[in-house]
């Protein structure tokens, strides 16, 4: 496909949700975000918008050539049912937002694609990749967004994940299954004309800390890139103890809203070392 072809690709357009999504049986009706620190939920709820950072993702399972890791912006969100809820929380954090599954529907967020490593879904998309990347530029993976196929590879490549693997937490390598956090995920729209930021680290800048910081600093500064949200779009909040709760609605009941709104809000509270007592 040359990129006159591809200008002749007819944009489809964004459906919109027209009624209530029905209730799942086996997962969560809301999409839930954790942390491990209330700093992080309150200017969570402060900004009323998730700020995507630029996160490392170990691809060497799809055996593209030369590509063993990718650095890009993102905000996930799990979608599993509280009584599930205890190992994730262990692992991310006590302090959390649980969000209306169809607020996620009508802001691009995506469960992801959990791949077998063995089948022939994942050697297709291999052959597919190594192909696309024959003509490209390694170290300048911007070029994947021309043409048409190749931004359907890069865009498919950002939503997969193995069904297990390994990941790296404060330098430690860590076995996860990762199938079990039913994963959703927002990865922002980059492209040249909102923001001068990559959607892919350049390769040799991806294992270097100070360079991702200032690369999801970027996307801090570009509101343009948030995931927003609104009061009611939370259904519920989490917090550690009864000491957290208290300082939450102290923030909450200090934010320049109407009264009935923060109190609205503060009713969503919910203390998660009391739920643990009773789940």
């Amino acid at each position: 496909m040359t990129d006159s072809d591809a200008s002749k690709i007819i944009e489809v357009p964004t459906p919109t949700l027209t009624k209530k999504v029905n209730g799942p049986d086996q997962t969560a009706n809301v999409l839930c975000h954790f942390s491990k620190k209330l700093k992080y939920l309150v200017d969570t709820l402060k900004h009323q918008a998730f700020i995507p950072r630029y996160n490392n993702e170990i691809i060497d399972y799809l055996n593209i050539e030369e590509l063993k890791e990718v650095s890009f912006p993102m905000t996930c969100f799990c979608d599993i049912k509280f009584t599930k809820l205890k190992s994730h929380v262990h692992f991310y954090g006590n302090y959390g937002i649980a969000l209306r599954k169809e607020w996620g529907l009508s802001n691009n967020i995506q469960p992801i694609q959990y791949i077998n490593p063995c089948s022939q879904l994942m050697k297709d998309f291999s052959i597919a990749m190594n192909y696309a990347l024959s003509s490209t530029d390694k170290d300048n993976m911007d070029k994947l967004i021309e043409p048409v196929y190749k931004n359907y590879l890069l865009d498919h490549l950002l939503f997969m994940k193995p069904l297990r693997g390994t990941m790296v937490v404060d330098n430690e390598t860590i076995d996860k299954n990762f199938h079990d956090e039913n994963e959703w995920r927002y990865v922002p729209k980059i492209d040249n004309s909102t923001t001068h930021l990559p959607l892919l680290i350049p390769t040799d800048l991806i294992n270097k800390v100070p360079a991702i910081n200032a690369y999801s600093d970027g996307i801090r500064k570009s509101k343009k890139l948030w995931l927003e949200f609104h009061d009611n779009d939370i259904k519920y909040i989490f917090v550690k103890n009864i000491e957290d709760r208290d300082k939450l609605i102290k923030h909450i009941s200090q934010r320049n809203h109407e009264s009935i709104k923060n109190q609205i809000l503060i009713s969503k509270i919910l203390v998660y070392e009391e739920l643990m007592e009773d789940w």
